[in-house]
């Protein structure tokens, strides 16, 4: 049994995770936040005015997506439901669409099943050979709760596009 060769055998793994997503998963619609052209109010560094980088519907990238865990709280205010689940991307289609060399990021938007989620936590998946260096997969930690509702992030043609 010989070791990976790391550059004809990469590309296979990665060729694999993608074709696995197309073949088995859903569409997801992705929006990267521009944090440079985003403005925050200076006293509470809350964010006023975000920009995303990709215009109405997003990045469209097919992907592997768990089905969101329901959790509800109840308190003096009322009732909020919340959704926590898991998509995960192949690197080698995120690659083919975004050249600047950029990775997910918590902040970013995803949108599933007409559904929008905030990115939570990106993470890597997938390693080969138990080397984190090398891997096919983009992870990525979601949540859609109904106290801070994801899609008010977005400009409104990003929720017209989604409609048609």
């Amino acid at each position: 049994m010989g070791t990976l060769s790391h550059t004809k055998d990469y590309r296979l793994f990665n060729c694999v995770a993608a074709e696995v997503n197309k073949l088995a998963g859903t569409i997801c619609y992705y929006y990267r936040l521009d944090k440079v052209n985003s403005s925050k109010n200076a006293v509470y560094d809350e964010p006023i005015n975000l920009a995303f980088k990709d215009d109405p519907p997003g990045l469209r990238l097919p992907c592997m997506a768990t089905k969101p865990e329901h959790q509800l709280t109840t308190s003096e205010e009322g009732r909020r439901n919340q959704w926590d689940g898991e998509v995960s991307i192949a690197r080698k289609d995120w690659e083919e669409l975004v050249t600047d060399g950029r990775k997910p990021k918590s902040g970013d938007v995803i949108v599933l099943w007409g559904y929008f989620f905030d990115v939570k936590d990106a993470g890597r998946d997938g390693t080969i050979d138990d080397d984190y260096r090398f891997f096919t997969m983009h992870k990525l930690t979601v949540r859609r709760t109904t106290k801070y509702e994801p899609w008010r992030r977005l400009h409104e043609a990003a929720v017209d596009a989604l409609e048609d």
